[in-house]
């Protein structure tokens, strides 16, 4: 005490307690799992528990790869895996026919209001492709399939005047693999080749070395398969990019592919494990002849045995098996999950739709446990990554170029007005069906009436026009006039009661 008078409390209490939280200090990083020393030489935890030099985060080894340096080696094969997966994994194909139903449906229309325009594309659409195999909505969903199976796909523009409509445009969805992704040099002023794809100095996309024929596919005259360059402006790049700088796509079922092909082998497995336990058969043990023991028995067996004796068979329902003396049957007992195989399969289809961004019950078709406030609180997240998806991906990559393409030549062939504006043209993809249709609609009668939203609006999120609503309204209402018929839909003959409404009588003119 008499040292801290001489000091003074004050200092007297510091030191002590610095001194203390010093040895503690010391005491824990020596006991972390994180040790780091700081800049002052004193050992302290780590900023961030992963990062530290404890043998926990040492057993984390990480690389460092840019949105691009990762696909360098690994693209062709997850492309490969994907492929592989998507035609012979049953859960792959569900998540991929899930996926394109539901950005693409039966099309992601414009909503065109000019009649001329609007005749004329529909023409067009019908005979756009090269092939016609198949309109401009079904290259839609063709090409969604193709990136989420491949991680991106091309649109080709082609200019072919072959009759069928007076715009010449036509269209080539190409996979991935028409991408000449070994090909990466430097170019002149400054540019360079990536992945197959030409930049100029600035960054900005200005080819696609492609091959003409698919690389992986035998094609007839094929062969002589060089790569040509194509300027971009003639191709559409459809991906999804998860990194700023991304230049080419992934498989939308790369964080799972392991997922998937581990799981099938179980379900083999199982299945097998389940029809072997279903089998009966009748195993005859017969003793040892009399007078023998085994070894003399082994040595006549051995002396008389054949190429078939000992040969391996298979279990069918109902046989009889004799086995010779000494012989015994013996069957593995492998662990049986029993009551715990349905909830380990949720839990791995749970995973499967999450990663996708779809819902367990799309996975599975299985609805059993769940309710409609449930699942429409899922569906709504559902939507909004769905509706991301169309718009960020398909509409802009590929709907809004291809209007703006054909509504370039159509000018030039002087086939729609010259006043058209193609980028002004909304897109509307297909409508989503009511989860309780008589709440929703009326839930959006009361929002209209309100004044909160427009019929507008509404008739857009459910993939219609309110222009061509009222049109085809106005055209109802009018021929069940003409034929004297009475519906409760025509607001000036029926009221919402269904009683007829009152006929105004005949104004009378003025002096």
């Amino acid at each position: 005490m008499a040292a801290a008078t001489r000091e003074g409390l004050g200092g007297w209490v510091r030191r002590r307690v610095g001194g203390w939280a010093q040895r503690v200090g010391r005491a824990l990083a020596s006991a972390s799992d994180d040790p780091f020393v700081s800049p002052a030489g004193r050992p302290v935890n780590a900023p961030y528990r992963t990062t530290g030099n404890g043998p926990r985060s040492r057993n984390w080894r990480t690389g460092g790869y840019g949105p691009n340096a990762a696909l360098d080696y690994s693209l062709p094969g997850l492309v490969r895996q994907s492929r592989e997966l998507m035609r012979q994994n049953p859960d792959a194909v569900v998540v991929q026919s899930r996926l394109v139903s539901n950005v693409v449906g039966v099309g992601i229309i414009p909503e065109l209001a000019d009649p001329v325009v609007r005749a004329v594309w529909v023409a067009w659409t019908a005979v756009c492709m090269v092939d016609g195999t198949m309109s401009l909505y079904g290259a839609q969903a063709l090409a969604v399939a193709a990136v989420v199976e491949a991680g991106e796909a091309l649109v080709r523009f082609r200019v072919i005047d072959d009759g069928l409509s007076p715009v010449p445009l036509r269209l080539q969805v190409l996979e991935a693999e028409y991408l000449v992704t070994s090909k990466n040099e430097e170019t002149a002023g400054g540019g360079y080749i990536r992945h197959g794809i030409e930049f100029d100095a600035e960054g900005r996309r200005v080819a696609y070395w492609l091959y003409p024929c698919h690389p992986d596919d035998v094609t007839p005259g094929g062969y002589n398969n060089t790569p040509i360059r194509v300027p971009a402006g003639e191709i559409l790049h459809i991906y999804r990019a998860r990194r700023p700088g991304q230049i080419r796509g992934v498989p939308w079922i790369t964080p799972i592919l392991d997922l998937l092909k581990d799981l099938a082998d179980y379900k083999d497995a199982e299945l097998v494990r389940k029809k072997v336990a279903a089998l009966y058969a009748v195993f005859v043990k017969r003793p040892y002849p009399e007078g023998m023991d085994a070894e003399q028995l082994a040595r006549v067996l051995a002396a008389v045995k054949t190429d078939d004796d000992g040969a391996e068979g298979e279990l069918e329902p109902g046989t009889m098996w004799f086995l010779d003396p000494g012989e015994e049957v013996e069957f593995s007992e492998p662990a049986d999950l029993g009551g715990q195989y349905a909830e380990f399969m949720k839990q791995q289809y749970r995973s499967i739709a999450a990663a996708v961004g779809l819902l367990y019950e799309q996975v599975t078709g299985d609805y059993a446990n769940g309710n409609d406030r449930l699942y429409r609180a899922a569906f709504n997240e559902f939507r909004r990554n769905i509706r991301q998806i169309q718009h960020h991906m398909v509409i802009f990559q590929m709907c809004r170029p291809i209007l703006a393409r054909f509504s370039l030549l159509a000018k030039l062939k002087s086939v729609i007005p010259d006043e058209f504006d193609a980028a002004a043209v909304p897109w509307v993809p297909e409508a989503w069906p009511y989860i309780n249709p008589v709440q929703d609609v009326a839930a959006k009668v009361a929002a209209i009436r309100a004044g909160i939203d427009t019929r507008s609006r509404v008739a857009g999120e459910s993939g219609h026009s309110a222009a061509d609503i009222d049109e085809e309204n106005a055209r109802d209402q009018n021929r069940a006039t003409g034929l004297g018929l009475v519906y409760d839909t025509n607001a000036k003959q029926v009221d919402d009661k269904g009683a007829k409404q009152p006929v105004d009588p005949p104004q009378e003119e003025a002096a």
